[in-house]
């Protein structure tokens, strides 16, 4: 799978590459990145049967809107019809849950709102259950973290 490939570039190389022929550089660097797309489309569809979502994860401005529009269109090209979903759509901030009389957040109406925004944009129904900051374990839900601390 391309995701699992690394590569191990040499800055100076690269700088040297741009300062000597910058249109070759970008060029090169552009086809690269297409030809990754274009792989990715590929593997993709030949394990539709085994799943049918391709998310993608990255820093802010990083490319994945970028990212997601050329996969789109290059799945599109092998008749593979798609939905694209941005989780900024379900984004909710701190001021989401309003405080009821008693001081606690209504979380309820949060579930719900969250629930109707699936149920909309995906068209699937999941239980969504909300719990206060702090409520869960470390570890609960989350990849837990270990740390080695023997002396090399």
């Amino acid at each position: 799978m391309v995701t699992d490939r690394k590569e191990r570039l040499d800055l100076s190389v690269l700088n040297e590459n741009v300062r000597r022929d910058p249109e070759k550089a970008v060029a090169y660097w552009e086809k690269h990145y297409r030809d990754q797309v274009e792989a990715v489309a590929e593997d993709f569809v030949s394990h539709m049967g085994e799943s049918r979502v391709l998310l993608l994860a990255g820093p802010s401005s990083s490319g994945k809107t970028t990212t997601s529009l050329n996969l789109m269109e290059a799945l599109h090209r092998r008749g593979i019809r798609t939905i694209p979903v941005s989780l900024d759509d379900f984004f909710l901030g701190p001021g989401a849950a309003p405080l009821l009389e008693d001081g606690t957040r209504d979380l309820e109406s949060v579930e719900h709102r969250i629930e109707g925004a699936l149920q909309s944009t995906l068209n699937v129904h999941a239980k969504v259950r909300l719990v206060e900051p702090g409520a869960l374990p470390r570890s609960e839900g989350k990849a837990k973290r270990v740390i080695d601390n023997r002396a090399l």
